[in-house]
């Protein structure tokens, strides 16, 4: 039971990832077609290689959320993992600062970062295609399901978390900084330390 838990959270959470992706992309396609631009792609192509990519997104989205062909479905995903983290590691060698747009806007630039995220999520879908081929295709109560639902977005907000934690903590230096600025303004004007001359 836990196992086929594990497997519908794994589904959920690369099928709600790509979703989102796709999702940003889509609502951003210039920006993305500006990225493919940037890594060398003629300016003719952008736009429909765009769009092919955010297509080949939504569809394994759909294709996880839903369990279609799960052992394929995986094979792609692990496809497409596989080469966005080439293309990642690729840019940060050779064409650095090129922009993400990963799940649409983003400041990010392809590079180390967006491999090693690239390499997580290609790390889950192949924990998703160990676990179809050790599981099998079992049908889930719904219970199970939605237990599975719970813990995908657990962890993709729990990715989020630790994505945004250095930002969080440069907010909160930088706050504590400001802080201490006014703390020390508000001081200085408090009547309790004017000199009286």
């Amino acid at each position: 039971m836990l196992q086929v838990q594990v497997l519908l959270a794994v589904r959920f959470t690369l099928g709600l990832l790509l979703a989102a992706s796709s999702i940003g992309k889509l609502i951003h396609i210039a920006r993305f077609a500006n990225t493919l631009r940037g890594l060398g792609v003629r300016r003719r192509f952008t736009l429909p290689l765009a769009l092919i990519f955010t297509i080949t997104e939504g569809c394994l989205s759909v294709l996880l959320l839903g369990g279609a062909w799960t052992v394929p479905i995986a094979l792609a995903a692990v496809s497409l993992f596989a080469l966005f983290g080439a293309v990642s590691l690729w840019a940060a060698r050779y064409r650095p600062g090129v922009p993400c747009s990963c799940f649409g806007v983003t400041q990010e630039v392809l590079g180390l970062r967006t491999a090693s995220r690239a390499a997580a999520l290609l790390a889950l879908s192949l924990l998703y295609l160990a676990l179809i081929v050790v599981a099998g295709q079992d049908r889930a109560s719904v219970e199970t399901v939605f237990s599975a639902g719970l813990m995908a977005l657990g962890v993709i907000l729990l990715s989020r978390w630790i994505m945004f934690l250095p930002t969080l903590v440069s907010l909160i230096e930088h706050r504590r900084q400001g802080a201490a600025v006014l703390d020390l303004l508000e001081f200085e004007r408090h009547p309790a330390t004017q000199v009286v001359q």
